[in-house]
């Protein structure tokens, strides 16, 4: 199972995501994947019909047939996960990697039936207790920003909550959690994997598989309404960033590597080969996706990244910071943008307040 880990902190207190979504995915000018199997009932055998079948973290997917079989296909490449998943099934996955010589790839799953025991049923609509922890719940997912303004869980009753003794928030749900998003134009079917947040602040996490579907515009000024804020979610944000790194293009496309807390530039180094290697041979996953398509930079402590015009009245540009966290400092980034091991960087300032009412799905393009 592929994971990516977000690592930030705001306000001083720490969290990282865990998204579940491809290691690397790129659409640029590449072979089309056939992706077809069958999807069927582990205990019966017999074939699951309408069962929510993407790749995570994209618009990409489909729904089985009446015999439990689904095709589609896809320009992307690289590591992808295929996700799997049904209302009273256990939400299962398939690495699939799209860079082999192979364009056809068949994928049989076997879902296991999840037991409800009727005792844990309640009645949500008038606890009063359920609805403070969905409401720290939203905040803590969804954001307080003005597009989580504008963002729904359309679905909340699929949602439960416990907390402990000591103020932590844990979340799961029974289903998909459906989330419409009319700032950005989609609505993201959410497989919620796992949900746990401190007061600690050094324990928060939440983990999860999404498949967004475009929302159809009224007319022509919405889409372009869409398209417009899509594009600004992306600029300035961390995906934004590595894209530029790797492609060199940080300048050109208005950001700036400084020391913390000043406007000192410094570079983001490219280490050197004997370090490359000493990292390689420690860490055997990086060894086996090191290509074209992965670049190693390395970091000797934090780094301040600036985004937006310079002006000489004020400083109006964002400011967020990558922070180490391997001895070596080394990472590995996509030409889309990915960490190869996001457990090297956390995130601070700026970006660790993003939450899903920032999320954009990994097969958007825009000019870079």
């Amino acid at each position: 199972m592929g994971k990516t880990y977000i690592y930030s902190y705001s306000f001083s207190l720490a969290f990282f995501v865990l998204l579940l979504f491809p290691g690397y995915l790129s659409s640029n000018n590449h072979q089309v994947n056939s992706i077809q199997g069958v999807v069927t009932d582990k205990e019966t055998g017999k074939p699951i019909s309408a069962a929510h079948v993407y790749l995570s973290h994209t618009t990409i997917g489909t729904t089985t047939d009446a015999n439990g079989e689904f095709e589609f296909s896809t320009n992307l490449t690289g590591r992808v996960t295929v996700v799997f998943s049904f209302i009273g099934y256990k939400t299962d996955t398939y690495e699939l990697n799209l860079d082999s010589e192979q364009s056809s790839h068949h994928i049989n799953i076997e879902l296991e039936p999840i037991l409800i025991e009727l005792n844990e049923v309640e009645v949500i609509g008038s606890n009063k207790e359920w609805q403070q922890n969905y409401e720290e719940f939203k905040r803590h997912f969804i954001g307080t920003n003005r597009y989580a303004k504008r963002t729904v869980i359309e679905n909340p009753w699929v949602l439960d909550f416990e907390k402990d003794d000591d103020g932590n928030l844990s979340a799961s749900a029974s289903e998909p959690v459906i989330i419409t998003n009319h700032a950005l134009g989609y609505r993201i079917h959410i497989d919620l994997i796992d949900f746990n947040w401190g007061l600690s602040g050094f324990t928060n996490f939440y983990t999860f598989y999404s498949l967004f579907e475009e929302l159809e515009p009224v007319n022509r000024a919405q889409q372009r309404e869409w398209n417009q804020t899509r594009e600004r979610v992306f600029k300035g944000s961390s995906k934004h960033f590595f894209i530029s790194l790797y492609d060199d293009k940080l300048s050109r496309n208005r950001f700036e590597t400084v020391l913390p807390g000043t406007d000192a530039r410094v570079q983001v180094a490219r280490p050197d080969e004997v370090e490359l290697n000493q990292f390689l041979i420690r860490n055997s996953k990086a060894r086996l996706k090191i290509s074209r398509n992965w670049k190693p930079f390395k970091l000797s402590r934090p780094v301040d990244i600036l985004y937006g015009r310079r002006s000489n009245l004020k400083e109006e540009r964002t400011r967020s910071r990558l922070v180490p966290l391997n001895q070596s400092g080394i990472f590995l980034i996509s030409e889309n943008g990915k960490l190869n091991d996001p457990k090297s960087i956390r995130f601070d300032g700026e970006w660790s307040n993003k939450r899903v009412a920032n999320f954009l799905p990994d097969d958007i393009r825009f000019d870079n």
